[in-house]
């Protein structure tokens, strides 16, 4: 093999952004994050001031508390009642339009931050992949099983109401079936802060590039706040350096 040789050059730079997240694995590489705006994936408790949004609504309210005692908290699927095994954590989402879902959503949040009360965040992310309840009431808001934002949107804007204090977030994931914005003229609270789910390189086709930067806007306009970005592809486990050719 041969060994090649190159030089280095330090190129100063000052982001626009808050902070970033990193999904690396070596305490050299969390250092490195760190001195650059950068937090260990999923270890937001390093920057407790800046939102965090991945998936957590699972472990919020639970089906191991309210399995039993609200079972109404949990989706319909395929016409039947379904109460997640202790753990799983996929493929399921709360019936956001229950009676008094969101009093729940805020009561275990408000426990959160007295446990933590160095914290400054909690997510409201929605659990992975899809599952989305399909009572009657789901689907009078929603109507459309397309998107489901109405009714998480309604739900997470009550529970940002009730658990807001000054210095407070709460982030969210805007992907799947809750990434567009379904109603433009509503406004939410201004602490959710939505995290849009997309690659840049996209952005060299034009027609997607639009698509992209007019729900950031919507989503921007909806909570009158910040909108966060989340890139799939900003993982350790590509080619360095990345090269995306003819995108700004």
């Amino acid at each position: 093999s041969k060994e090649y040789k190159t030089g280095s050059k330090t190129i100063p730079m000052t982001p626009a952004f808050a902070v970033r997240s990193f999904a690396f694995s070596s305490q050299p590489d969390r250092i490195w994050s760190s001195k650059h705006k950068g937090i260990f994936h999923y270890d937001y408790t390093h920057l407790p001031n800046h939102p965090w949004f991945h998936h957590a609504l699972w472990h919020i309210v639970s089906s191991e508390k309210y399995g039993k005692t609200n079972p109404e908290f949990f989706p319909i699927q395929n016409g039947k009642r379904m109460i997640p095994a202790k753990g799983y954590n996929i493929f399921w989402q709360h019936c956001f339009t229950a009676p008094g879902i969101a009093d729940a959503f805020a009561k275990e949040t408000e426990a959160y931050f007295k446990k933590y009360p160095g914290r400054y965040t909690a997510s409201f992310g929605v659990n992975d992949g899809s599952g989305y309840c399909t009572c009657d009431r789901c689907l009078s808001v929603d109507k459309d099983l397309t998107n489901r934002v109405n009714s998480y949107m309604a739900c997470f804007d009550q529970v940002a109401k009730k658990c807001w204090k000054p210095g407070r977030t709460f982030g969210f994931l805007a992907y799947g079936r809750i990434r567009t914005v379904a109603d433009t003229t509503k406004k939410y609270h201004s602490s959710l802060i939505p995290f849009l789910t997309y690659e840049r390189l996209y952005w060299s086709d034009p027609a997607r590039k639009a698509k992209d930067q007019k729900e950031t806007l919507d989503w921007h306009k909806a909570t009158g706040g910040n909108v966060g970005w989340y890139d799939y592809l900003s993982y350790n486990r590509f080619l360095i350096p990345k090269i995306s050719l003819n995108v700004t």
